[in-house]
């Protein structure tokens, strides 16, 4: 008895620490919408575009500070080199002084190995704000795709919940499909008996029974849309497409609670395409001050420390002094080039007046975007509560037909008609509550805002 006690215990323990397998798990909205935003290649690529953007602005930030660098030489001539002096005389410098001639010689001026190493720097100091319009611009461009990344991640998103949202109308679907098969299973019962006793026709009969087959068919294809679903979400949430997937049922979604001049106020304030579009003319800005970076001069401080020698320790070679340094700040400024910096300057102004131009694209598609979903919203409110009434209504007629159909006072083909209005109410119903709850999440991905 304890050994039996003991082996459940284990078996139990056992089942607890154990994950749960993948057909035990159900996912709610929000544990989609989480495993989406992870695994989506989309949104990975548009991180790393904000990644690589960023590490980009990082490079234009140092063009500010000096650039250092270090190099070492060796070369071998093939002799020493020499330099052959004719005799030079040089008259006196001053009264009394004898004049001077030198000797003609072979003098040497370079050793056979020469090694050398050297420290130089270079800083600009003026660019005419060519440094600084270019860092702008790859901050901007960082921030561009920053924003991308968050558009991405809305639409990944929005396309999550609609997949969601699918899953539980072709789920209610399916379930309308399986009343319908059992209401008309349940009258091809009452026809079959009254087609026996002599009350109904046999043609009465047969319309029951292809009323029925009809219903089947849906039935399959019901269940037929629910897989279809599943795996829609499935390939969203990069899962296997036949893996098996159960979600949470939920109601229906709350709405923003604003108006819609406010909706289209706030989407103007946090859509990231929006604010995009406004970087994108903030840059075209910036890039009129590089092309007019032309017109000023340009002026850089470099230095360089020397030393060489005949050794690869560079201590000298008895010829020339082995160290020297200088510091040199040189100034540089094109005064022609037949109209170039202009151009570009034109070229940099006409790019802001397109990023302009497609900023008033965006607002206005925006715009319309919000309208559009603002108004489906309302639209689908109002179906949901005309379609629940309907549902009663026919309810109520479908349950009287069927009781007047016993009594022999309505024909099959009045039954058959109110299943019909009632699969028709009932379907009516379902599909305005999901237009309703992907209105909702349309409207609020188009206005910049997840939840």
């Amino acid at each position: 008895m304890k050994e039996t006690r003991c082996r459940k215990g284990i078996i139990i323990l056992l089942f607890l620490l154990l994950p749960l397998p993948i057909w035990a798990q159900t996912l709610t909205l929000r544990d989609a919408v989480n495993i989406a935003l992870k695994e989506n290649p989309n949104l990975q690529a548009a991180r790393y575009t904000f990644s690589m953007a960023k590490e980009a602005e990082r490079e234009a930030w140092t063009r500010f500070f000096p650039s250092i660098k270090f190099n070492y030489s060796y070369t071998r001539w093939n002799e020493e080199q020499h330099v052959n002096l004719k005799p030079v005389t040089i008259p006196p410098l001053a009264p009394g002084m004898e004049s001077v001639t030198l000797k003609p010689g072979n003098v040497v001026t370079s050793r056979q190995n020469e090694y050398e190493y050297t420290f130089s720097f270079q800083q600009p100091l003026f660019t005419g704000w060519a440094i600084t319009a270019t860092h702008r611009i790859a901050l901007i461009t960082a921030q561009e795709a920053e924003l991308e990344a968050k558009e991405t991640r809305l639409e990944v998103a929005f396309n999550v919940k609609r997949a969601y949202f699918s899953i539980l109308e072709a789920q209610k679907m399916e379930k309308v499909a399986q009343l319908a098969v059992k209401q008309l299973s349940r009258h091809l019962f009452v026809a079959k008996n009254l087609f026996e006793e002599g009350v109904i026709p046999r043609n009465d009969l047969l319309k029951s029974q292809v009323a029925l087959a009809q219903a089947k068919q849906d039935l399959e294809r019901a269940k037929n849309n629910v897989a279809i679903a599943k795996a829609t979400l499935n390939a969203i949430l990069h899962r296997e497409v036949t893996a098996p997937l159960e979600i949470k049922e939920m109601n229906l979604l709350n709405p923003p609670g604003l108006s819609l001049k406010k909706a289209i106020h706030r989407a103007m304030e946090v859509r990231p395409i929006v604010e995009a579009g406004m970087k994108e003319v903030e840059k075209g800005r910036e890039g009129i001050r590089l092309a007019q970076s032309g017109y000023f001069p340009h002026l850089q401080m470099e230095g360089v420390y020397r030393k060489h020698g005949n050794h690869p320790n560079c201590n000298g070679d008895n010829l020339t002094d082995a160290e020297s340094w200088r510091i040199t700040t040189g100034l540089e400024w094109t005064l022609f080039e037949m109209g170039r910096t202009r151009h570009q300057v034109e070229k940099a102004r006409l790019g802001r007046l397109k990023a302009l131009a497609q900023l008033k694209e965006i607002e206005d598609q925006v715009s319309l975007e919000v309208q559009k979903a603002f108004l489906d919203m309302e639209t689908a409110i109002k179906n949901i509560e005309t379609a629940r009434k309907a549902v009663e209504q026919a309810k109520e007629n479908f349950r009287v037909t069927e009781e007047r159909y016993k009594e022999q006072i309505d024909t099959s083909t009045e039954v058959l008609d109110a299943q019909t209005l009632l699969t028709q109410a009932q379907t009516y119903y379902h599909r305005a509550v999901y237009q309703y709850n992907v209105a909702v999440s349309r409207l609020l991905r188009v206005m910049g805002e997840e939840e």
